[in-house]
């Protein structure tokens, strides 16, 4: 009997010894499978950080690859020197990215409004467009811009893709203005070629009124401006006042 119950403890502590070594076992996989995700993880954030516009430490927005010509200062200089924000979200987003890519200052329109100059197949069919208040319309001039109307995926900048990313929110109505104000205002400063330049006397039409700023113009009777009343004027009016007043005072 004490033989039996010696045999009977020994395949207890076999079984205990076999439990506590695969408990261990199981324990360092999930640590090391744990490991391994953070590991993962990191490597997606370092890779995010190398390719997102978001993470990137210049003073300005672009598409990570793109030039840094294209690239668009999250500041702008008031006319008086004040330095304000150009964005009215965040400057590094997916908005102000697109917006950078859509209105490349170099991607002027030919003097008939085609767009020739695409070199890769994907980026050939571009029209000529202008923009006034989140709006393209067709443009048939040097000062509109080149873009494609749509694509299959959005890795290229479309107009039916900037479209979409306007229908948000109106920040993104707005930062899209200002990456077109700042798209015109860097081909104002080429000074060779001012037919690039976009207008709202040419967005509106030669003959029409128009007012506002490039990308957020406004035509026609809306920009009539109020028939100015000067001194003179003043004095007329109360003259005829008063010789009214004298005749119906003498007629009472």
């Amino acid at each position: 009997m004490a033989l039996l119950g010696l045999r009977v403890l020994s395949m207890l502590l076999l079984r205990t010894v076999a439990f506590m070594r695969g408990t261990a076992v199981l324990a360092n996989a999930q640590l090391e499978g744990t490991c391994r995700h953070d590991h993962a993880m990191l490597q997606v954030e370092l890779a995010a950080r190398a390719t997102w516009a978001r993470f990137s430490d210049l003073d300005c927005v672009k598409q990570t690859k793109a030039s840094d010509a294209q690239c668009i200062p999250c500041k702008k200089n008031l006319s008086d020197g004040t330095l304000v924000d150009r964005f009215q979200g965040n400057c590094k987003r997916d908005a102000t990215v697109l917006a950078s890519q859509v209105f490349t200052p170099w991607h002027t329109c030919g003097q008939d409004g085609s767009c020739p100059w695409h070199r890769l197949p994907k980026f050939r069919g571009g029209e000529c467009w202008a923009f006034n208040k989140g709006e393209f319309t067709r443009y048939h001039g040097p000062a509109g811009v080149c873009i494609k109307k749509s694509w299959p995926s959005r890795h290229i900048p479309t107009v039916d893709y900037a479209k979409a990313n306007m229908a948000h929110s109106w920040q993104n109505v707005a930062d899209f203005i200002a990456a077109y104000q700042w798209s015109m205002e860097q081909r104002e400063s080429w000074g060779d070629r001012p037919d690039t330049v976009m207008t709202c006397q040419l967005f509106c039409g030669e003959g029409n009124r128009s007012c506002g700023n490039t990308g957020d113009c406004t035509c026609g009777e809306a920009c009539a401006e109020p028939t100015p009343v000067t001194t003179a004027g003043n004095q007329a009016t109360l003259a005829t006042t008063t010789t009214t007043t004298t005749t119906t005072t003498t007629t009472t």
